[in-house]
């Protein structure tokens, strides 16, 4: 058995494409050539490669896959070799010959800090036996704008309606200004969230090919400044209708300075409001964003028990805890990488909003 990735072995994509066709348990848009090619070989930095990891018998032909897509980790001031996991297929039958670890085994000796994001549970021994640690729930925070359409699709009692009353009564907007999506600011304001937060690199480039090029989803970019001041915050969401009139947004993600990311709250709030938007949801591990959303009054996935949302929608679909799950490995410094809080992970990282 051979590991590695298909450039290496000189295994063409569609016979990776065909592999997830013929052994995910349901249509997935990594069959797609369209898809494929933009989630693994267009970003920064590929430069065409197709670097996924594959497992190959010399009978059997391909045995597993696992789509990897690398990405630069910025951790504690120094950036290392990092990679972002999705969609792990090991062939049935080939379950018992130590494909899964020796494939996680390639990955630990090739890069400096891996990531996966909606772990199935069969997989979760796998990684936990490799080294890597299983977080279940990722935080998630979520605003009801409209409660007539939400509530027919939501967990909800008594209390959760007369809280967010009471909330908005309290709530104080913080004056925002939208400015141009100029790469160089830009590229200041990632490089200066990523000295306080352990995280993929968020430059221009990356956001370019993650949110313009995305071949499936239309997404809002913007950046919103409290004022001439700060420096500013990166606010990006899409909207999407699952469902006749149901209208929700997943804001994929937030980060600048407090101040402008307080301020870039007040304007999801208008903009939302004014496309006609039911729901938004978050997603986040940091413990800056822990402070924001809760000081600005968004309910958050368990503390928050009185209410509840779906976070599958293709269908909707309302599972217990109603979040993601992530697993995370880095070479050193584990007590440090393990502290989730100080890491700015969200469903931006690894999900990549498949159709």
């Amino acid at each position: 058995m051979k590991i590695g990735t298909p450039h290496d072995l000189s295994i063409p994509s569609s016979a990776v494409r065909d592999f997830y066709t013929s052994h995910w348990n349901r249509r997935i848009p990594l069959s797609d050539e369209q898809f494929y090619r933009w989630q693994f070989l267009s970003p920064p930095g590929t430069d065409g490669r197709d670097n996924c990891c594959v497992a190959v018998d010399d009978t059997d032909g391909i045995i597993g896959v696992m789509g990897l897509h690398e990405r630069p980790f910025a951790f504690e001031g120094s950036v290392v070799s990092g990679a972002e996991l999705t969609t792990w297929i090991v062939r049935q039958d080939t379950q018992k010959r130590g494909v899964g670890p020796q494939m996680l085994q390639f990955l630990q000796a090739k890069y400096d800090f891996l990531l996966g994001l909606g772990i199935t549970p069969p997989a979760v021994a796998v990684y936990l036996r490799q080294g890597f640690r299983f977080f279940n729930p990722i935080p998630r925070y979520m605003r009801v704008l409209n409660w007539e359409r939400v509530e027919p699709f939501a967990q909800i009692d008594e209390r959760a309606k007369k809280i967010d009353r009471y909330w908005k009564q309290e709530r104080t907007k913080v004056p925002y200004q939208l400015c141009d999506l100029d790469p160089g600011v830009v590229n200041t304001i990632g490089d200066a969230f990523a000295h306080s937060s352990n995280m993929f690199i968020r430059n221009y480039e990356f956001l370019s090919w993650r949110y313009f090029d995305h071949p499936s989803y239309t997404y809002k970019v913007a950046v919103v400044r409290a004022d001439s001041m700060s420096r500013g915050a990166v606010v990006v969401f899409r909207i999407q209708e699952p469902a006749p009139n149901l209208c929700i947004a997943h804001v994929l993600d937030l980060y600048g300075d407090n101040r402008s990311m307080q301020a870039a709250l007040s304007y999801l709030d208008e903009e939302l409001m004014s496309a006609g938007v039911h729901f938004v949801d978050f997603y986040s591990t940091s413990g800056m964003h822990q402070g924001l959303f809760l000081s600005n009054d968004w309910f958050a996935l368990g503390s928050d028990n009185f209410f509840n949302f779906p976070h599958l929608f293709n269908p909707i679909e309302l599972r217990t805890p109603a979040s993601t799950s992530m697993v995370v490995w880095a070479r050193s410094t584990r007590e440090l990488i393990f502290n989730s809080s100080n890491s700015y992970f969200s469903k931006q990282d690894s999900d990549f909003d498949r159709p």
